[in-house]
This record gives C-alpha cells, sequence and structure tokens, in this order.
C-alpha cells in the first residue's frame, strides 16, 4: 500500500572519490490513503523516516528525501574507488482517523531500497 522508495544520485555517472555525492529518493514527505474496510471509511495518514547506508561502512538517518546538488541535505563522500550498495530503509510512522477520531497507527512499515554505486579515482596527469 505504501509506495517503495527510488534511489537516486548525483553525480550519476563515475563519482570521483573525495568529491561529495549527493543522494535522494522520490517518496513524499506524506503518504495519505482512505480505506473502506467492511463498510467504515478510514483515512490513514503515514510520514517516512529513513536511514541511508552508503556500503562503506556508514550510516545516515534523517526525515528529509534528500535532492540533488546544489540543494541536497544528504551527502556522502568516498574515500576509495570500488563498487558500493547503497541501501535505504524507509520507516512508516502516522495516524488513522475513524468517525472523527485520529489515532496512532501502533505499528510501522518498513521497505528497502537498494542501488549500486561505481565510484572511481581521477587520473592524475603531469604536464609540463
Amino acid at each position: 500500500m505504501v509506495p517503495t522508495a527510488g534511489v537516486a544520485y548525483q553525480p550519476e555517472f563515475e563519482p570521483l572519490i573525495n568529491v561529495p555525492v549527493y543522494f535522494w529518493c522520490d517518496l513524499p514527505s506524506l503518504f495519505q490513503s482512505r480505506v473502506d474496510i467492511i463498510g467504515e471509511i478510514v483515512d490513514v495518514a503515514l510520514r517516512p523516516s529513513f536511514e541511508w547506508s552508503f556500503g562503506d561502512g556508514s550510516f545516515y538517518a534523517t526525515t528529509e528525501n534528500g535532492a540533488p546538488y546544489p540543494n541536497g541535505t544528504i551527502q556522502h563522500t568516498y574515500t576509495r574507488p570500488g563498487t558500493y550498495q547503497i541501501t535505504l530503509i524507509t520507516t512508516w510512522n502516522g495516524s488513522y482517523t475513524h468517525n472523527a477520531a485520529t489515532r496512532a497507527v501502533t505499528g510501522t512499515v518498513i521497505k528497502s531500497s537498494n542501488a549500486l554505486i561505481t565510484v572511481v579515482k581521477a587520473p592524475t596527469t603531469f604536464k609540463g
């Protein structure tokens, strides 16, 4: 029922070591749904929180979706070249409304998304 995040990063092609990479996902900051359960209408409102694993042992937790350069708040700098698996764990929490009474959802919905990133070292060329 809740969407699964698509993971994006910039630069998209061969980011360089020691240069920040910007990450974001395409989820809304609020997911709302109206559900009919045996003739009873229930309105559900859920908000995501995120835990990013950058594949090199670094993690970052936030409630922001991130964005591309220059507005991105989720950045990571790799110090070694290689291919890394990015894992984004999205945890949805929220509330539901039934018969004008709003209550907290007592559980959570957890979704996982993955992407691979290949980080390279810039070649050194001496001139002169």
